[in-house]
């Protein structure tokens, strides 16, 4: 029996490239896992000792963190670093279309690390890359095509 589940497989991080030419969504390379991307309500627990039940509030919105994992090469180490380096906020678009789930996201993300992993016997390396997702996670964007 069929679940309708997909697996991650040909799912795309891409990154809105001013360098390129033409200028637009260039894809991550070699991304071997990506995650947490999720959508949260701003809001703030303001349980007290007194309270009879959880008390929350509206509040600022705090960023969740997006990590993603990648094949260590040149071209993945030094665009990673590239953008660690110009501390720029990034705008990101993950698409899961070719999962043959028709959800696009966007979202900004300001990057707070990136460095080597992990490094196996078997010549396995891998590159990770943390940020800050800053605003929210939507189905649009104000950037690109």
């Amino acid at each position: 029996m069929s679940t309708g589940a997909v697996i991650g497989s040909q799912a795309k991080v891409y990154y809105w490239d001013l360098l390129a030419s033409p200028i637009g969504w260039t894809a991550y390379e070699e991304v071997t896992e990506f995650g947490d991307l999720s959508e949260s309500r701003p809001e703030v627990d303001v349980t007290h000792l007194d309270s009879t039940s959880v008390e929350r509030i509206g509040g600022l919105k705090d960023g969740d963190k997006f990590d993603m994992k990648q094949n260590f090469t040149a071209n993945t180490y030094g665009t990673a670093k590239d953008q660690f380096d110009a501390n720029d906020t990034l705008d990101i678009k993950v698409d899961f279309t070719p999962t043959g789930v028709s959800v696009t996201k966007y979202f900004k993300l300001v990057p707070l690390m990136c460095g080597v992993e992990k490094v196996t016997p078997k010549k396995e390396v891998s590159l990770k890359t943390s940020g800050r997702i800053t605003g929210d996670v939507s189905d649009s964007t104000t950037v690109g095509a």
